[in-house]
C-alpha cells in the first residue's frame, strides 16, 4: 500500500481508496508478516502505526492483522494486537520448518481466543496454509471441477461437534509473487450455479470470523502461549546487521524522548516525525520475514543472494544512522541550554528512574574526569588509544555533571 501510493498517479491513488472504503479491498493493520521472536516489544507496537494512520485518514477499518506465510508468532504479539485495539488475527502458516502448530491442529480448533500475557486476547483463526482456493480449485486459475472432489475432504476438518458455526474460511487465493489471476473472480458465481452446497462467498478477514464466531456463543476455547520462533533462523545469516538492529532498537526510545524534551527546552527547535517514523519502519522491515534470496543457501555467491541481502541489511543500518542523528540533534539541544564551564562532560538518563551504569567517550590525553558531586577522578578502563583515548568509566548515578 505505502509503495502503490508513492508510485501511482493520483487517479489510481483515488481509486484504490475508494476500494477500500467501498469494502472491496481491506488493508490488515499491521506493516509486514514479522518474525515476532526477533523484534523489541516496541518494535512490534510500531509495525501497527502506519495501517493504524492509513485507516483514520481514509475511512478503512482497524479491526484486524494477518501474517501469512511465516508460523512464528510470539505469545507478547497477542498482547499487543488486543491493547491496539485489533480484534481479530489471521495466521495463513508455512509449517515446514517447526510444524509443532499444525500437529497441535489449531485450523479444526478455529476460531479460538488467543489470550497474550496480559491476558489481553484476539479472535484468531489458524489455516493450515496461505494458498488455500489454489490448492482445492486447481492451480491460480481456478476450477469448479477440481473443487467438487476436494471440498468434502477439506470440509471433514470441521465436521466434530465442537465446530458450532455452518461456514469455514478459505484463506487466500494464491501464492506470493505472482501475477494476479481475473479467473478466480468468477469462480464462486460459477461454483453457485452447479452447487447448492457448500455455498461459496467472498468476504473481508473481519466480517468472516465475526460471523463464524457469533455462532459459537460463549463456546469459543481460549489458546495460551506460543510454538517458539522456530523460523528465526535466517537472522543467523546476517548475525552483524541484526546486532545493529538490535541496538538501534534500544536506543530509538531514547532518541524520541530526548528529541521530545530537546524541544520543550528550546521551543525553536522542532522535532523531526518523519525521520522517527522512518527509523522505526526500518526496523520493522528488517524484521520482515523474507530473509535473502530463496536460493541463497544452495547459491550464497549468486548476484540476487547478494542483492536481497544487501537491501536486508540497509534497513538496520539505515535505521541505526537516523537513531544518532536523532540522538545527536537532540542531546546538543538539551547541552546548548546547560550553562556550565568548558570541559563539562554532561549525562543523561533516558529512563525515568535514577541507576548507575557504564559510559563510552572519547577523552584527550593528559585529562581525567572529576566528578563535580563528590570532587573525586572518576574511575575508569582504557578500551583503545590513539591521538585520544576511547575509555569507559562507572558513573555512581545518572545525571551527574563531570568535568575534564
Amino acid at each position: 500500500m505505502r509503495q502503490y501510493l508513492a508510485g501511482r498517479s493520483k487517479a489510481r491513488q483515488q481509486q484504490l481508496i475508494q476500494m477500500v472504503r467501498d469494502k472491496k479491498i481491506f488493508i490488515p493493520t499491521v506493516e509486514a508478516s514479522l518474525l515476532t521472536g526477533f523484534p523489541s516489544l516496541e518494535t512490534l507496537i510500531r509495525s501497527l502505526y502506519p495501517a493504524s494512520e492509513f485507516h483514520q485518514k481514509y475511512g478503512g477499518d482497524a479491526d484486524y492483522a494477518n501474517i501469512t506465510d511465516v508460523p512464528s508468532y510470539s505469545w507478547s504479539y497477542a498482547s499487543v494486537m488486543a491493547a491496539a485495539g485489533l480484534k481479530y488475527f489471521a495466521s495463513g502458516c508455512d509449517n515446514d520448518n517447526g510444524p509443532i502448530l499444525l500437529y497441535s491442529r489449531l485450523n479444526e480448533k478455529s476460531p479460538f481466543w488467543w489470550e497474550g500475557p496480559d491476558g489481553g486476547k484476539v479472535l484468531m483463526w489458524y489455516s493450515r496454509g496461505y494458498w488455500q482456493l489454489g490448492i482445492l480449485f486447481g492451480g491460480y486459475e481456478g476450477r469448479v471441477a477440481s473443487g467438487r472432489e476436494s471440498l468434502p475432504i477439506f470440509l471433514q476438518a470441521y465436521s466434530h461437534p465442537e465446530y458450532k458455526s455452518d461456514s469455514v474460511l478459505v484463506y487466500g487465493s494464491q501464492g506470493e509473487n505472482t501475477d494476479l489471476f481475473p479467473q478466480q473472480a468468477a469462480l464462486a458465481d460459477d461454483w453457485n450455479k452447479l452447487y447448492a452446497y457448500p455455498h461459496l462467498q467472498y468476504s473481508g478477514f473481519a466480517d468472516a470470523v465475526s460471523t463464524i464466531a457469533r455462532q459459537f456463543g460463549d463456546s469459543i476455547p481460549v489458546v495460551r502461549g506460543d510454538g517458539g520462533p522456530y523460523w528465526e533462523y535466517g537472522i543467523e545469516s546476517t548475525a552483524r546487521s541484526a546486532a545493529i538492529d538490535r541496538e538501534a532498537a534500544e536506543r530509538a526510545q531514547a532518541a524520541e524522548i530526548f528529541s521530545t524534551v530537546g524541544g520543550l527546552v528550546n521551543p525553536s527547535l522542532r522535532t523531526e516525525p518523519e525521520i522517527l517514523a522512518r527509523l522505526w519502519n526500518n526496523m520493522v522491515l528488517y524484521a520482515e520475514h523474507t530473509w535473502g534470496y530463496s536460493r541463497s543457501v544452495s547459491d550464497p555467491r549468486s548476484q540476487e543472494t547478494t542483492d536481497q541481502l544487501a537491501v536486508k541489511e540497509a534497513f538496520a543500518t539505515d535505521a541505526r544512522r537516523d537513531v544518532n542523528y536523532v540522538l545527536r540533534r537532540a542531546l546538543a539541544a538539551l547541552a546548548d541550554s546547560i550553562y556550565d564551564p568548558n570541559g563539562t562532560v554532561l549525562v543523561f538518563n533516558p529512563l525515568s528512574w535514577q541507576r548507575s551504569s557504564l559510559v563510552e567517550m572519547d577523552l584527550d590525553k593528559g585529562r581525567e574526569l572529576v566528578d563535580l558531586v563528590t570532587q573525586r577522578t572518576a574511575p575508569y578502563e582504557v578500551l583503545s588509544t590513539g591521538a585520544s583515548a576511547s575509555w569507559r568509566k562507572t558513573c555512581p548515578r545518572w545525571g551527574i555533571k563531570l568535568t575534564s
